[in-house]
């Protein structure tokens, strides 16, 4: 079974990250209707299977329901988007919506099988389980504000690391066994899950009828919101990104353009911008009256300057838009600078060691062709 390595695992956070920022309030709240239900099946079917205590064994199934089926937990958003943030991929206010619409879509699924499929069902009506819900939610809002803050932070750092885990592998089987152990491990801790406790403090709240919305709100929900925000966007999100960033792939894809012509003006003109997935980051003039001129924000070095800028940038990636003459001598400056990858738009056939990629791309007459 394959596993990504710790750097290609944080590459795929921030692309399934920026897909999760990029989505509407609509379907935010309604993906989030259905992880608040997920999870809620997982504390339902907890509950259920009660009797002898093996309910940290089949809680796991609600976050499985989320990652393998699809839907927008408002825990795990501590993890994907924030990376997708920190790593330019998504923007602070996308993440601001995907966090609020999750929220109220996983409050909403929760309250709805707690009250619809527990209560309605009449599942819950009747004891042990009915004794066991009013337990639970009593114990839930009877901590103090630290003990439900700090519950808080131990659970959500087990759970985005769960969803960290599952992102190393395609497999299902895989991603089972990723889910699993975390999320038993936070259970069986008694660790608080704000989005879990969206089922199980509701659900004893409907058939005892002991705790108040607001005891509720202010004495659990509230503090253990907080504490998931720091488990998950600090010892997860930030650590992992600050300690892998460096090895992930770029986003946008930064580039390094040697020559500037009319091709070159074109290029910088069009991938000035990031929203093309590639930016050039910087541009080598090998005429001397080059040197200096800004082209669409990019400023324009001299050829020696390539080394220091290259590495500083921690570019990757080279374009060679120089004449056919001048094509070799850019290009042996890419590869003593560090580049694994070059992008030949000169027409002439250049050599470069095995361990760099190169991709001869023919223009013809029309140097826009390099654009699609």
């Amino acid at each position: 079974m394959a596993c990504r390595i710790p750097s290609a695992i944080a590459s795929m956070v921030c692309t399934i990250g920026e897909k999760k920022a990029d989505l509407t309030w609509n379907r935010t709240i309604v993906l989030g209707f259905l992880a608040g239900a997920y999870i809620a099946f997982g504390g339902f079917l907890a509950i259920i299977a009660a009797a002898g205590n093996p309910w940290p064994k089949v809680f796991p199934v609600g976050l499985m329901l989320v990652v393998i089926g699809g839907a927008e937990l408002f825990t795990g958003n501590c993890l994907l988007p924030t990376v997708a943030c920190l790593d330019n991929r998504g923007n602070w206010s996308s993440l601001a919506r995907n966090w609020i619409g999750s929220y109220m879509g996983n409050f909403i699924g929760g309250v709805f099988v707690a009250y619809v499929l527990g209560v309605g069902t009449g599942l819950l009506l009747k004891d042990p389980w009915m004794s066991y819900i009013t337990q639970i939610a009593r114990a839930k809002c009877e901590l103090s504000f630290i003990q439900a803050f700090l519950r808080g932070v131990g659970c959500n750092w087990l759970v985005c690391l769960a969803i960290w885990l599952a992102s190393a592998t395609d497999n299902l089987v895989g991603k089972i066994f990723a889910i699993q152990f975390p999320i038993m491990a936070f259970v069986t801790l008694g660790f608080e899950h704000s989005v879990a406790n969206m089922f199980f403090v509701p659900a004893g709240m409907f058939v005892a009828h002991e705790i108040t919305w607001t005891t509720f709100l202010y004495s659990n929900l509230l503090p253990v919101t907080m504490g998931n925000i720091i488990g998950g966007t600090f010892f997860v999100s930030m650590l992992y990104y600050y300690l892998y960033n460096k090895e992930m792939e770029r986003w946008p894809r930064l580039l390094a353009l040697v020559g500037i012509g009319r091709l070159g003006e074109i290029l910088l003109n069009h991938l000035g911008s990031q929203r093309s997935g590639f930016h050039i980051e910087a541009a080598f003039g090998m005429n001397p009256n080059e040197i200096g001129r800004t082209v669409a924000s990019a400023k324009i070095y001299r050829p020696e300057q390539i080394a220091k800028i290259i590495r500083k940038n921690r570019i990757r990636i080279g374009m060679i838009a120089a004449s056919a003459k001048e094509a070799q001598q850019a290009a042996d400056l890419l590869v003593i600078s560090g580049i694994k990858g070059i992008l030949n738009l000169s027409g002439s056939r250049i050599i470069v060691p095995s361990g760099v990629e190169t991709k001869d791309i023919d223009l013809g007459s029309r140097p826009e062709a390099a654009l699609s």
